[in-house]
């Protein structure tokens, strides 16, 4: 006789790593306390980037919504580590929160399905310190469909003071939602031209010319869905 499994994945083994995360998410007091301004560091408490990458990624696997006071737990950069952050599906989370985040020297950043953060205010990625963006390889920003169709930014607001643009080492990026008007192609020169070591290149809902795509020798891939007026960048 057969016994048939209803929820399979109660049978995968899971690593002690893996279960010592579960125990922590369940149980945040173990590693913090809350404040008005969200989860802080015990004292004396210093969690590298392996743990710390970790957590956020096993907090939402688990079931919980990424917020600006989860967020908050990462603000101290002297005793928590990011090296690559993934924040999916989060309803509340907001610029606030994504600035603990940013303190940090990331090589990976990818944001999707964040209503909150609306397109007009990826800025405060672009106008991070020099010494923070140097590192980014991945920068992957993926709008909900809903908001892609109505709030477009131009890549004046995005990029603010295009010369604290430095990311020399970015190879994927990926931003939805993007007007590159014919007045802004200075401003799209200068950006790409900080970015010549793009692989792979996502301008899905971008509206605009695409002259700039001829200095960007490296890119293997270019993914352009939903993209306005293509026809007459031919």
């Amino acid at each position: 006789m057969s016994i048939e499994l209803k929820y399979k994945e109660e049978c995968v083994p899971k690593s002690l790593l893996c279960l010592c995360y579960k125990y922590i998410v369940h149980h945040l007091e173990t590693i913090c306390f809350k404040t008005p301004e969200g989860y802080t560091l015990h004292e004396n408490l210093i969690l590298p980037g392996q743990i710390c990458d970790g957590l956020i990624e096993n907090y939402q696997n688990n079931g919980f919504e990424f917020t600006n006071s989860f967020a908050h737990l990462f603000k101290d950069t002297t005793r928590t580590k990011l090296r690559s952050v993934h924040i999916c599906d989060s309803k509340t989370v907001t610029v606030d929160g994504l600035e603990h985040l940013l303190r940090h020297e990331l090589y990976e950043f990818k944001l999707t399905n964040c209503p909150s953060v609306k397109p007009y205010e990826y800025k405060i990625i672009f106008d991070r310190n020099k010494s923070i963006t140097t590192n980014l390889r991945s920068l992957i920003i993926r709008s909900p469909t809903e908001l892609a169709d109505v709030y477009y930014t131009s890549l004046t607001q995005l990029c603010g003071n295009i010369n604290n643009m430095n990311a020399p080492n970015l190879k994927h990026l990926v931003l939805h939602s993007i007007i590159g008007r014919n007045s802004e192609k200075a401003i799209i020169n200068a950006l790409f031209d900080k970015l010549l070591q793009l692989k792979i290149l996502d301008l899905s809902y971008w509206y605009g010319e695409f002259n700039f795509l001829n200095k960007l020798t490296r890119l293997h891939t270019l993914i352009l869905y939903n993209v306005l007026d293509l026809d007459e960048n031919d």
